[in-house]
């Protein structure tokens, strides 16, 4: 099969057998992404066989929007061909005009603050939480100014942003609160289903993501005003963001399997954050814990390295040895001040960019007598770039 050269691949048997000199450990082992189950090549072949691949408006696509209003507890679900092109949907609806501000984390998915200048806003970059990939909300509420009009919340490495406080600060200030959960579908936060604490909520089917189908995405809302003004928006009069009846098909059987997938994710990221304090003094320091009474999901385990020398040694260390350990975005603290807004220092979003590592989530996703071989590995690849 193919790989993705941002996926991990999983050895053969073949390969693991043959290669290993003898008496040495094989070499850790985790599933191949996107997943090739049974169930996902039945969903595909049934719409392939009855014609549906070729529908405008399929039943396997409504099908998908209604599993979806279900599970996540959303009254509106519109689907979409990516989480960018979510956001971009979300900060349509909500009629936002020219010049207009929106806020978010100067450590973030870039796509993010790209859509916005896409759609001729301002940006107004804030900072994260210390040691954590949250943004601050209390930063947030000060930085916000007359022609503020959004705000972009993204759940980033099973840090998750408590809302509750933002929420209603939002609604005081008619400011939109955007959520993007398109690292964590199968979370909770503060009580709440990730996608559903904000006005808007957005999540991403791209190929890597943990719940795929090569690309697609979708908006949440309980706001039927918004709801409608981005159907208008998306349909002239065919959809032109689609997600196809083929994706769809290959999206429900995931839909089927998410808590227990997201519950083994968590697992192995316990174990993995319990590695990581153990090598406190090496100056490797996990991220902050989720907020409390959240339940986080990983796309990525990510974890701090002591410096940006040792990060960048650590990935090359990694890419060597085929271990899917790499640098995470780049913080967004040095955009020139024409493009956005910056009312305070980033400190904790400058050091997220420079010593943040993340590893991918179907390392998570491994069998748990892989554990022990993959700690062995990660902890021989961080002790030998000090």
């Amino acid at each position: 099969m193919p790989q993705d050269p941002a996926l991990p691949t999983e050895p053969s048997p073949e390969g693991s057998s043959s290669d290993q000199p003898p008496g040495e450990p094989l070499p850790p082992r985790w599933p191949d992404w996107p997943p090739n189950w049974p169930e996902i090549q039945k969903s595909v072949a049934s719409v392939l066989r009855d014609g549906q691949w070729g529908h405008y408006h399929a039943k396997v696509t409504r099908r998908l929007t209604e599993q979806i209003a279900e599970q996540f507890g959303s009254p509106h679900v519109q689907l979409c061909c990516s989480g960018t092109a979510a956001i971009e949907l979300s900060l349509r609806a909500a009629g936002l005009k020219a010049g207009d501000e929106v806020i978010l984390a100067a450590f973030d998915f870039p796509g993010n603050l790209r859509t916005i200048e896409l759609l001729g806003l301002r940006p107004v970059l804030v900072d994260c939480q210390a040691d954590s990939a949250s943004i601050d909300c209390q930063e947030v509420m000060r930085a916000a100014s007359v022609h503020t009009r959004a705000v972009i919340v993204s759940h980033l490495y099973g840090t998750m942003v408590d809302l509750t406080e933002l929420r209603a600060w939002a609604d005081d200030q008619d400011i939109i609160l955007v959520e993007d959960a398109c690292h964590c579908p199968g979370a909770t936060v503060a009580g709440k289903v990730a996608a559903t604490a904000g006005h808007v909520g957005v999540l991403s089917f791209g190929g890597s993501k943990t719940l795929t189908s090569g690309n697609g995405g979708a908006i949440l809302t309980a706001d039927p005003r918004l709801a409608q003004r981005a159907q208008m928006i998306a349909h002239r009069p065919s959809d032109a963001t689609p997600l196809s009846a083929l994706q769809a098909a290959a999206l429900l059987p995931q839909l089927t399997r998410l808590d227990e997938q997201a519950t083994r994710r968590r697992q192995a990221a316990a174990q993995l954050t319990q590695l990581i304090d153990s090598l406190a003094a090496q100056g490797f320091a996990n991220l902050r814990p989720a907020a409390a009474g959240s339940q986080p999901d990983y796309y990525k385990f990510a974890f701090l390295a002591p410096s940006e020398t040792v990060r960048n040694r650590v990935v090359a260390a990694a890419e060597a040895n085929g271990f899917p350990l790499r640098a995470a975005y780049r913080s967004s603290s040095r955009v020139s001040p024409r493009r956005c807004r910056r009312p305070e220092t980033l400190p904790h979003a400058e050091r997220l960019g420079k010593c943040l590592l993340t590893i991918d989530h179907p390392v998570l996703a491994a069998d748990p007598e892989q554990y022990q071989a993959i700690e062995t590995l990660l902890r021989q690849l961080l002790a030998a770039q000090q």
